[in-house]
Protein backbone atom coordinates (compact mmCIF):
# COMPACT_ATOMS: atom_id res chain seq x y z
CA UNK A 1 0.00 0.00 0.00
CA UNK A 2 1.15 3.56 -0.89
CA UNK A 3 1.26 5.90 2.00
CA UNK A 4 0.28 9.51 1.67
CA UNK A 5 1.47 12.65 2.99
CA UNK A 6 -0.07 16.22 3.15
CA UNK A 7 -0.29 18.34 0.78
CA UNK A 8 1.46 21.61 1.14
CA UNK A 9 -0.98 24.02 0.55
CA UNK A 10 -4.71 22.21 0.73
CA UNK A 11 -3.41 19.83 3.97
CA UNK A 12 -5.66 16.87 2.28
CA UNK A 13 -3.73 13.85 1.63
CA UNK A 14 -1.26 13.81 -1.15
CA UNK A 15 1.03 10.75 -3.22
CA UNK A 16 3.76 9.80 -1.99
CA UNK A 17 6.86 11.75 -2.60
CA UNK A 18 4.60 14.61 -3.59
CA UNK A 19 4.43 17.93 -1.90
CA UNK A 20 0.99 18.29 -3.45
CA UNK A 21 -2.57 16.90 -3.85
CA UNK A 22 -4.09 16.49 -7.50
CA UNK A 23 -6.19 19.45 -7.47
CA UNK A 24 -2.94 21.85 -5.97
CA UNK A 25 -1.04 20.30 -8.38
CA UNK A 26 -3.24 21.77 -11.44
CA UNK A 27 -3.44 25.13 -9.47
CA UNK A 28 0.51 25.11 -9.26
CA UNK A 29 0.56 23.94 -12.76
CA UNK A 30 -1.57 27.15 -13.97
CA UNK A 31 0.09 29.84 -11.30
CA UNK A 32 3.76 28.70 -13.01
CA UNK A 33 2.04 29.76 -16.65
CA UNK A 34 1.95 33.49 -15.22
CA UNK A 35 4.91 35.81 -16.00
CA UNK A 36 5.62 38.52 -12.84
CA UNK A 37 5.98 41.99 -13.36
CA UNK A 38 9.74 42.96 -13.48
CA UNK A 39 11.51 45.53 -11.11
CA UNK A 40 14.36 48.06 -12.18
CA UNK A 41 17.23 47.78 -10.53
CA UNK A 42 19.94 49.78 -11.55
CA UNK A 43 20.09 52.06 -15.19
CA UNK A 44 18.91 49.72 -17.52
CA UNK A 45 19.62 46.50 -15.62
CA UNK A 46 16.08 44.52 -14.39
CA UNK A 47 15.27 42.22 -11.70
CA UNK A 48 13.55 39.28 -13.57
CA UNK A 49 11.79 36.92 -10.85
CA UNK A 50 10.78 33.04 -11.93
CA UNK A 51 7.05 32.68 -10.49
CA UNK A 52 5.07 34.82 -8.44
CA UNK A 53 4.59 34.39 -5.14
CA UNK A 54 0.85 33.92 -4.67
CA UNK A 55 -1.24 30.84 -4.06
CA UNK A 56 0.20 27.31 -4.05
CA UNK A 57 3.67 28.43 -4.80
CA UNK A 58 3.63 30.92 -1.77
CA UNK A 59 2.93 27.70 0.22
CA UNK A 60 5.76 26.01 -1.25
CA UNK A 61 7.72 28.91 -0.88
CA UNK A 62 7.18 28.75 2.93
CA UNK A 63 7.57 25.57 3.30
CA UNK A 64 11.13 25.21 1.53
CA UNK A 65 12.36 28.56 3.69
CA UNK A 66 11.40 28.33 6.66
CA UNK A 67 10.79 24.34 7.25
CA UNK A 68 13.40 23.21 4.81
CA UNK A 69 11.12 21.35 3.24
CA UNK A 70 13.65 19.56 0.20
CA UNK A 71 10.44 18.56 -1.92
CA UNK A 72 8.70 21.40 -2.33
CA UNK A 73 12.55 23.34 -2.82
CA UNK A 74 12.97 20.61 -5.58
CA UNK A 75 9.39 21.34 -7.57
CA UNK A 76 10.18 25.60 -6.57
CA UNK A 77 13.56 24.99 -8.52
CA UNK A 78 12.91 22.87 -11.31
CA UNK A 79 9.79 24.81 -12.43
CA UNK A 80 11.65 28.13 -11.86
CA UNK A 81 14.46 27.31 -13.70
CA UNK A 82 12.27 25.87 -16.79
CA UNK A 83 11.17 29.53 -16.80
CA UNK A 84 14.63 31.72 -16.81
CA UNK A 85 16.00 32.68 -20.09
CA UNK A 86 19.68 31.50 -20.88
CA UNK A 87 22.16 34.20 -20.87
CA UNK A 88 23.73 35.04 -23.84
CA UNK A 89 27.01 35.61 -22.48
CA UNK A 90 28.84 34.62 -19.38
CA UNK A 91 28.26 35.61 -16.08
CA UNK A 92 28.25 34.78 -12.57
CA UNK A 93 25.75 34.17 -10.30
CA UNK A 94 26.13 35.69 -6.53
CA UNK A 95 23.26 35.14 -4.36
CA UNK A 96 22.29 37.99 -1.65
CA UNK A 97 23.87 37.21 1.45
CA UNK A 98 21.76 36.62 5.00
CA UNK A 99 21.81 38.55 7.89
CA UNK A 100 23.74 36.77 10.44
CA UNK A 101 20.62 36.67 12.97
CA UNK A 102 18.58 35.13 10.34
CA UNK A 103 21.19 32.94 9.36
CA UNK A 104 21.54 31.30 12.82
CA UNK A 105 17.50 31.14 13.33
CA UNK A 106 16.90 29.57 9.55
CA UNK A 107 19.97 27.25 9.16
CA UNK A 108 20.63 28.39 5.81
CA UNK A 109 20.11 30.82 3.06
CA UNK A 110 17.86 29.70 0.57
CA UNK A 111 19.46 32.30 -2.10
CA UNK A 112 22.06 30.32 -1.89
CA UNK A 113 20.68 26.88 -2.59
CA UNK A 114 18.48 28.60 -5.56
CA UNK A 115 22.33 30.38 -7.09
CA UNK A 116 23.72 26.74 -6.61
CA UNK A 117 21.26 25.05 -7.90
CA UNK A 118 20.63 27.46 -10.94
CA UNK A 119 24.40 27.59 -11.76
CA UNK A 120 25.40 23.96 -11.54
CA UNK A 121 22.15 23.40 -14.12
CA UNK A 122 23.09 26.14 -16.53
CA UNK A 123 27.14 25.59 -16.20
CA UNK A 124 27.72 28.94 -14.96
CA UNK A 125 30.02 30.36 -12.18
CA UNK A 126 28.99 31.58 -8.67
CA UNK A 127 30.09 33.05 -5.95
CA UNK A 128 29.11 32.90 -2.22
CA UNK A 129 32.00 35.50 -0.91
CA UNK A 130 32.98 38.72 -0.64
CA UNK A 131 29.88 39.90 0.41
CA UNK A 132 27.99 40.16 4.35
CA UNK A 133 25.03 41.62 5.91
CA UNK A 134 24.66 43.56 8.50
CA UNK A 135 21.97 42.02 11.21
CA UNK A 136 21.72 44.70 13.61
CA UNK A 137 18.77 46.24 12.34
CA UNK A 138 15.75 44.25 11.02
CA UNK A 139 15.71 46.51 8.22
CA UNK A 140 12.61 44.63 6.28
CA UNK A 141 10.66 45.64 9.02
CA UNK A 142 11.02 49.53 8.27
CA UNK A 143 9.26 52.21 6.36
CA UNK A 144 10.41 53.34 2.88
CA UNK A 145 11.22 56.48 4.16
CA UNK A 146 13.53 54.77 6.59
CA UNK A 147 15.10 52.08 4.69
CA UNK A 148 15.97 54.90 2.26
CA UNK A 149 17.86 56.99 5.23
CA UNK A 150 19.68 53.92 6.00
CA UNK A 151 23.22 54.32 3.94
CA UNK A 152 25.37 50.99 2.11
CA UNK A 153 27.54 51.02 5.49
CA UNK A 154 24.32 50.56 7.52
CA UNK A 155 23.24 47.41 5.03
CA UNK A 156 26.06 45.76 3.52
CA UNK A 157 29.87 45.09 4.21
CA UNK A 158 31.80 44.84 1.02
CA UNK A 159 35.23 43.27 0.61
CA UNK A 160 37.79 43.33 -2.07
CA UNK A 161 36.02 41.79 -4.53
CA UNK A 162 36.60 40.93 -8.17
CA UNK A 163 35.12 39.02 -10.62
CA UNK A 164 36.33 38.17 -14.27
CA UNK A 165 32.43 37.99 -15.47
CA UNK A 166 29.37 40.06 -15.53
CA UNK A 167 27.49 39.64 -11.95
CA UNK A 168 23.91 38.28 -11.38
CA UNK A 169 22.86 38.79 -7.95
CA UNK A 170 20.18 36.02 -7.00
CA UNK A 171 17.75 36.12 -4.12
CA UNK A 172 15.25 34.44 -3.42
CA UNK A 173 11.87 36.25 -3.12
CA UNK A 174 11.52 40.21 -3.50
CA UNK A 175 9.04 42.72 -3.28
CA UNK A 176 10.14 46.19 -3.82
CA UNK A 177 13.44 45.37 -5.08
CA UNK A 178 15.03 47.48 -2.53
CA UNK A 179 17.47 45.04 -1.02
CA UNK A 180 18.87 44.09 -4.43
CA UNK A 181 19.33 47.65 -5.75
CA UNK A 182 21.74 48.64 -2.48
CA UNK A 183 23.38 45.36 -2.95
CA UNK A 184 24.10 46.42 -6.86
CA UNK A 185 24.66 50.04 -5.93
CA UNK A 186 27.53 48.93 -3.31
CA UNK A 187 28.86 46.65 -5.45
CA UNK A 188 28.87 48.99 -8.49
CA UNK A 189 31.20 51.43 -6.25
CA UNK A 190 33.65 48.98 -6.21
CA UNK A 191 34.06 48.40 -9.84
CA UNK A 192 32.04 45.35 -10.06
CA UNK A 193 29.38 45.13 -13.64
CA UNK A 194 26.46 44.23 -12.16
CA UNK A 195 24.24 42.71 -15.51
CA UNK A 196 21.15 42.48 -13.88
CA UNK A 197 19.44 39.98 -11.15
CA UNK A 198 17.29 36.65 -10.67
CA UNK A 199 14.58 35.98 -8.33
CA UNK A 200 13.08 32.81 -7.41
CA UNK A 201 10.15 34.31 -6.89
CA UNK A 202 8.41 38.23 -6.57
CA UNK A 203 5.36 39.39 -4.77
CA UNK A 204 3.32 41.54 -6.54
CA UNK A 205 2.29 44.77 -4.88
CA UNK A 206 -1.11 45.46 -4.60
CA UNK A 207 -1.19 48.30 -2.15
CA UNK A 208 -1.48 52.34 -3.62
CA UNK A 209 -2.49 50.89 -6.82
CA UNK A 210 1.37 49.21 -7.51
CA UNK A 211 1.03 45.66 -8.82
Amino acid sequence: MISLGSCSHCHNPAPFLNPLCRVCQDDFDRECRRDPPDLSLLDNSRITGALVHEGVIRSLFSRAKFRGDRQAMRLLLRQGLSRLALPLHRVCLLPVPPHRDRMLRRGGSLADQVAFSWARTLGIPYSFGGVSGKGDQESKRLGQRERESLSLKDRWVIGNLRFEDPVVLVDDLATTGWTLRTLAQGLRERGVQVEGAIVLCLRPRYDRGIL
